[in-house]
């Protein structure tokens, strides 16, 4: 009974040798460990930042949007009008137009004698280009194909102008830097007339540039938010008829010598009456005369009696 006592306790003894060894080996390892992480957080923190190169970010996609087209319609005035209103109604404005109608022959037939018949065979187009907002281009293309009656060609195209208008715009940021930078050197610097006349001259070459690349930018932008659509239309050659007098017969109609001689004599009685109230408004003028023509007439008489 002694023993077997006697071997328990050595058995727990040993037993609990063996869980103090094992948690002591357990809490080195752990603070080896934590001394490991502090040490490499210490080594992180003492290394130097390297800086950033900056990243150039894509820019959002920009498109030059415009349209071709060439079609056949009804009518090529009401047409015009109806794409005027369109585009209005859309928001848009018109940059151009004109129409005109082409005279492709024509002919003169004489239908009696003195009128004549010109057959013309004439053809009405129109050029037109109108400018949209550039949400509403599908929705014109759409109402315009209820116009036609025939299409020629139809071409629309999509210019990406994005990084066009993203160099233009670093191109601007350095030449206003530069400006900058050369206006604050100039003001500290003294120098000679001639010197700083050439350093204005330079400024102002540079000014100039970032001006010319922000009205580019400006003008893509302008293109960006309204599409062009050019437009020529046209409709079916027709004939156009109009009646006019017959000038090179009008001899033809020359009354004859009875009709002339009574003319004449027509003319001539009035020519006399004409005469006639002429002389009478001079009555004044033949009463004198008449009066000094009596007179002489009478002193003629009373000479020749003396001298009888």
């Amino acid at each position: 009974m002694r023993f077997y006592f006697l071997s328990n306790v050595v058995l727990f003894g040993a037993m609990g040798y063996f869980f103090m060894a094992c948690s002591g080996n357990y809490e080195s390892k752990s603070l080896n460990s934590t001394e490991q992480y502090a040490a490499l957080d210490s080594t992180m923190a003492e290394e130097p930042t390297k800086p950033k190169k900056p990243v150039i970010q894509q820019p959002q996609r920009k498109f030059v949007r415009t349209a071709d087209l060439q079609f056949k319609v009804k009518d090529a005035r009401k047409s015009s009008e109806q794409i005027e209103d369109l585009t209005t109604r859309y928001g848009g404005f018109v940059t151009y137009s004109h129409l005109q109608s082409n005279v492709l022959e024509k002919k003169t037939i004489a239908i009696s004698q003195d009128s004549l018949v010109e057959v013309s065979s004439v053809n009405i187009e129109n050029a037109i280009n109108i400018r949209v907002p550039d949400q509403h281009l599908l929705s014109v293309l759409k109402e315009l194909n209820t116009m036609m009656l025939y299409i020629d060609h139809r071409t629309i195209k999509a210019d990406d102008v994005s990084l066009q208008m993203l160099s233009n715009d670093l191109a601007n940021k350095r030449q206003e830097k530069f400006v900058e930078r050369s206006q604050s050197v100039h003001q500290n610097r003294k120098g000679n007339i001639g010197t700083a006349v050439e350093a204005e001259e330079k400024l102002l070459d540079h000014q100039t540039v970032a001006d010319n690349h922000k009205v580019q930018n400006l003008s893509l932008q302008d293109q960006v938010d309204f599409s062009t659509i050019t437009i020529k239309l046209y409709q079916a050659t027709f004939l156009h008829k109009v009646m006019v007098e017959n000038r090179e017969k009008i001899e033809n109609y020359r009354p004859n010598i009875f009709v002339r001689i009574w003319d004449s004599v027509k003319i001539g009685w009035l020519f006399l009456e004409n005469l006639i109230v002429i002389l009478l408004r001079l009555w004044v003028f033949l009463l004198l005369g008449g009066v000094g023509y009596f007179y002489w007439q009478y002193r003629k008489k009373v000479r020749n009696t003396v001298k009888g």
